[in-house]
């Protein structure tokens, strides 16, 4: 027992000197308690996401991204080894993305980045594995180009919405996509939203793609109909679906009441 707890200290040591890092007490401490999940790339990059929110080196947006990616990667294998981590097995995850989740490029492309950026930060660790994001491996392409609605395909969406034919998901999604299109606010922004966010009849937030520690507060006028779309009364804004979801359902609206470009 003794000659195990041993070789579970210099392993500790062996894999901070490779990486090239101080190791103190507490990380070794740390370490020591997750030994049995060294292995286990699954259980790193869950450790990792914790340990880099907890040091301020992420924002709250950016976890619940890679907290996503977790999630989508522990349905698709749950645990993976650092041993069977390779091309094979990242193009099975990517093929995985598409057929059995059915996200779209977009959505599969930002899963796709924060399971690279965590591989990165195993290498870095000194995790030893066959690195699979190389030459030959190709991210997915990148979404088509945005298409606006014109005035008429809008009034005929807000028509459709106010119908009472729509139901479920996809009355949600509407929602949304009218809030949006009245405040022209960012999805990413929009998907963090809450009622602290309004005073009186203006929209306030921080955006969330800027890096800076003081960001700038985007002040936008609520638009009657805007505010006439909020159902919640308190919390975040709106109940709104996964971001591919809300799409798939835009473009199933389009195609119905025969919108083009959507």
């Amino acid at each position: 027992i003794l000659s195990s707890e041993f070789n579970k200290i210099n392993e500790i040591q062996r894999m901070a000197r490779l990486a090239g890092r101080e190791l103190t007490m507490q990380e070794f401490r740390n370490e020591y308690k997750s030994f049995e999940n060294k292995g286990d790339f699954t259980a790193y990059m869950l450790e990792k996401i914790k340990y880099r929110f907890d040091k301020g080196i992420i924002r709250i947006r950016t976890k619940q991204s890679a907290m996503g990616t977790y999630n989508a990667l522990c349905l698709f294998q749950k645990k993976i080894l650092f041993n069977e981590i390779n091309r094979q097995m990242l193009e099975d995850f990517k093929a995985y993305l598409f057929t059995k989740l059915h996200y779209d490029s977009d959505s599969a492309k930002k899963h796709l980045t924060n399971l690279r950026t965590y591989m990165n930060q195993a290498k870095q660790d000194g995790h030893i594995f066959t690195y699979p994001f190389g030459n030959k491996f190709k991210m997915p392409a990148e979404g088509r180009r945005i298409e606006y609605l014109d005035e008429a395909d809008f009034q005929k969406l807000k028509k459709h919405f106010y119908s009472g034919k729509l139901s479920g998901n996809k009355k949600k999604s509407m929602r949304c996509y009218l809030f949006i299109w009245y405040t022209g606010i960012r999805i990413s922004d929009f998907q963090a939203l809450h009622h602290g966010n309004i005073k009186k009849d203006v929209l306030a937030y921080e955006p969330i793609k800027a890096q800076h520690d003081h960001q700038k507060i985007v002040e936008i006028p609520l638009h009657p109909e805007a505010k006439k779309l909020i159902a919640t009364t308190k919390g975040k804004l709106f109940d709104h679906p996964r971001e591919e979801i809300m799409r798939a359902d835009l473009s199933e609206i389009a195609q119905h009441l025969e919108i083009q470009g959507t």
